[in-house]
């Protein structure tokens, strides 16, 4: 009878234990997702959100264009011996593109000059900045502009090439212009 009463004892324990393995062989395991919210078109990968060109943070909340959108000031010249000074860059955010900005030039009493709005594609993303180029633009009276430069959140720094409809081409050089 003890035999009996131990051998009970032991199946009861034994399926006790069996069922509490079974049980938790078989739970779910948890989304490491679960909970992440990745913004700006971020993505969750393992519970840690991966982040388009242009964006950082840990959950994809810092746009670097954005800490570009200024109006840089300073001086400039070009390749005829032409100095230009007090003139403005001013960048904006174009759209939702990430790398996609705009420019405006403006003088020293803030007046647009005979440069369209130019498109600016960034490249290179980081906190510390980025380098850019122009895509070429044509104004009313035909002259095309393209260029290159670099743009930090304090600076600017940009080469504009004029190309006039005669084939003249002049280039401006707007070097540390400041916020």
């Amino acid at each position: 009878m003890k035999l009996l009463k131990r051998l009970i004892l032991t199946l009861i324990i034994a399926s006790g234990v069996f069922c509490v393995v079974l049980y938790t062989s078989c739970k779910k395991k948890k989304d490491p997702c679960s909970g992440v919210i990745c913004h700006h078109g971020g993505a969750c990968l393992s519970g840690t959100c991966s982040c388009p060109t242009g964006i950082t943070g840990k959950f994809c909340d810092t746009v670097y264009k954005a800490a570009f959108a200024n109006t840089y000031k300073g001086n400039g010249t070009d390749n005829e011996g032409v100095s230009y000074t007090n003139f403005r860059i001013v960048f904006a955010i174009a759209d939702s593109n990430n790398t996609k900005m705009t420019m405006n030039i403006r003088d020293a009493s803030g007046d647009s000059v005979n440069v369209p709005k130019l498109a600016v594609d960034l490249d290179g993303l980081t906190a510390a900045g980025s380098s850019f180029t122009i895509e070429p633009n044509t104004n009313a009276t035909g002259d095309t502009f393209t260029g290159y430069g670099i743009i930090s959140a304090a600076s600017a720094s940009m080469t504009l090439i004029q190309t006039r409809v005669s084939g003249r081409v002049t280039s401006y050089v707007f070097n540390d212009f400041t916020k």
